[in-house]
């Protein structure tokens, strides 16, 4: 069997194909953004060594002071929420302590404000530890 064009669908299809481009056209992918992780810390407000963990609290006027003179020139920006923390203690049972929640997203460059930042909190409040939990970001806009 034989095809036979008439001319008007060949010169159609000529029309149609000088539309097509030689050779298809370059797409350049969206710059690749550096890549970021979000921290999030947990400060307990309890002070060690009070008679009860939960007897001695760090005041806000005191977490307003260290978020200030701390916190700030560590971090720049971060977003704080209130939290109630919960524990067991071999010698007190079950204690709740009042938490502050700092969530900062950074890139991740391997180098941040974050281990000075729990270190003073620590050495100021006599704290044992600061939470910290370290995830990747998959996409950040600010």
């Amino acid at each position: 069997m034989r095809i036979r064009l008439v001319p008007a669908t060949a010169s159609l299809l000529g029309v149609a194909l000088s539309c097509v481009p030689a050779s298809p056209a370059r797409v350049d992918p969206a710059p690749r953004q550096a890549a970021w992780v979000q921290e999030t810390l947990y400060f307990g407000r309890n002070i060690r060594g009070a008679a009860r963990p939960d007897s001695a609290v760090v005041s806000d006027e005191q977490w307003d002071r260290f978020v200030a003179a701390t916190l700030i020139p560590e971090l720049g920006g971060f977003t704080v929420t209130d939290a109630q923390g919960t524990y067991s203690d071999d010698r007190f049972g079950i204690v709740r302590e009042p938490t502050k929640v700092v969530v900062y997203a950074h890139p991740d460059t391997g180098v941040s404000g974050v281990d000075r930042a729990t270190a003073r909190y620590k050495e100021l409040f006599r704290q044992q530890s600061v939470g910290r939990v370290v995830a990747p970001v998959l996409r950040a806009e600010f």
